[in-house]
């Protein structure tokens, strides 16, 4: 028999930490509960900025829904994980209806979540969902596949209480943080960081990004 059990935001972010043991159906809640824990894990190795220590987390043929786009690991560690680990740092997240299921050796993790603060000087107030689909290896769970999606909270100023829509978080230039535009002076446009630095070759980081964006004039 299946034993499937809601784990609460509490439990996903603190309590196994402080070995709590589970019972009833001990081995589907111990498995749920340990694939959170590997999830956990992974937002706070993004949190701290440590690309190294989110990465051991993700499955080698793991792959990132993430922006409209179908990541392999590799890719989404050369294209977004620094997008990720910068907002992340910048913002706060907070899950809610936080639910870890178990059968055998695949899990699977939801969450809702709110995100708030200031990114690149943008105000940032966002609503989204997770879904992270993990396996058991050798060494323990490890995600295989990614699935994030976010929209804006803000509502537009002429329909009061029309439900927020995604791209409702544009800039003063008209980029969609959320979709992981940034405005670029030098190429007079918005954007998507690890495009850019494929097209023309650039360093990999957020930073190099700013340097050639943000050191000389714009086109046109």
């Amino acid at each position: 028999m299946r034993c499937f059990k809601p784990i609460t935001t509490a439990l996903l972010l603190t309590t196994w930490l402080a070995g709590l043991a589970f019972a009833p159906c001990a081995r589907a809640d111990e498995a749920a509960a340990q694939a959170a824990q590997a999830v956990a894990a992974f937002h706070s190795a993004l949190k701290a900025g440590d690309a190294k220590a989110a990465m051991q987390w993700l499955a080698d043929d793991a792959q990132v829904l993430e922006d409209g786009d179908v990541q392999t690991r590799e890719q989404y560690q050369s294209h977004h994980l620094a997008a990720d680990m910068a907002f992340a740092k910048a913002v706060n997240t907070t899950y809610s209806h936080v639910v870890a299921n178990a059968n055998g050796n695949t899990a699977w993790v939801s969450a809702s979540t709110s995100t708030t603060g200031t990114y690149q000087g943008r105000s940032v107030n966002l609503n989204g969902a997770e879904l992270m689909v993990l396996t058991r290896a050798p060494l323990g769970w490890r995600i295989r596949a990614i699935h994030w999606s976010a929209n804006s909270r803000k509502q537009s100023d002429s329909t009061p209480g029309a439900p927020a829509l995604v791209g409702g978080d544009r800039d003063a230039h008209g980029c969609i943080a959320s979709a992981g535009y940034s405005w670029c002076t030098r190429e007079n446009a918005c954007v998507r960081p690890w495009e850019l630095a494929r097209e023309k070759k650039l360093p990999e980081g957020f930073e190099a990004f700013q340097r050639h964006c943000e050191s000389t004039t714009p086109k046109g």
